[in-house]
């Protein structure tokens, strides 16, 4: 560890290996999303078609080294966090709240190996940042995230809400009409459970997970299995699913 934060201090990349070599076991059991994806789904240069999309807003799990922390006050005299993430692909910035920070201070410490849940952050013209909602040492595994977390935008967006209703008049007949039924279930035809298009849409159902059901049918083995963890059915996630699966072997209903 020692030679590796020395070719990084000394070069700013390193040769010999990566910290995460040490953690390749979790991370295969976590299936965290690449930070180089991230970032370069934000980016201006001419995205690769196979690379996954993602989208400001959308929630993301992670793992890598702290590589800086910056702690600042709020006005309210709490403290929040700002921290670099790296893993094998890039580096990122997350955004911890006084809240979150309250129960993590003590992991997020430069050099450490952590995994966590978050939410891309992006404004145009800049690079993207995650705000966490959750963090654990890598070999303790991924966290659910904070009820705390989970709140907060409720409680931000309560006020608008009540600010128009008390504004706006809405026709009983509008209100009363018919609203089309949402999907139930996705189902998705793969060739098989061994190949790269199978191991590209898993990696895909991992960071778009959601309450949906998922039904995979299985073309070599001609059978159903359900995923077993539910997707968030988002336009750029089914239009992905579509150019590896094609037009047919992605049914939402």
């Amino acid at each position: 560890k020692e030679k590796l934060r020395e070719e990084k201090d000394f070069t700013g990349m390193y040769f010999s290996g990566h910290p995460l070599d040490d953690y390749n076991e979790y991370i295969d059991d976590i299936i965290p999303m690449p930070i180089g994806s991230i970032l370069s789904s934000f980016s201006e240069e001419e995205h690769d078609p196979d690379m996954i999309p993602f989208a400001d807003k959308q929630k993301v799990k992670l793992c890598g080294i702290v590589t800086s922390k910056t702690v600042k006050t709020t006005r309210n005299g709490a403290s929040m966090a700002f921290i670099t993430l790296e893993d094998k692909t890039g580096e990122i910035e997350l955004v911890v709240f006084p809240k979150i920070l309250e129960n993590c201070a003590h992991i997020l410490m430069k050099d450490t190996a952590v995994c966590l849940r978050g939410e891309i952050s992006a404004e145009e013209d800049k690079a993207p940042k995650i705000l966490v909602s959750a963090v654990n040492l890598i070999a303790d595994g991924l966290p659910e995230e904070s009820p705390a977390r989970r709140a907060y935008p409720a409680r931000q967006s309560a006020p608008q809400y009540e600010k128009k209703a008390s504004s706006v008049q809405v026709p009983k007949a509008a209100s009363s009409a018919p609203q089309p039924p949402k999907p139930t279930k996705l189902y998705l035809k793969v060739p098989d459970k061994n190949g790269e298009i199978f191991s590209k849409v898993m990696s895909l159902l991992s960071i778009f997970e959601g309450s949906t059901p998922v039904i995979i049918y299985n073309e070599k083995e001609k059978k159903y299995e359900k995923y077993s963890v539910g997707a968030d059915i988002r336009p750029n996630m089914l239009a992905y699913l579509k150019t590896l699966l094609g037009e047919n072997g992605v049914v939402l209903k």
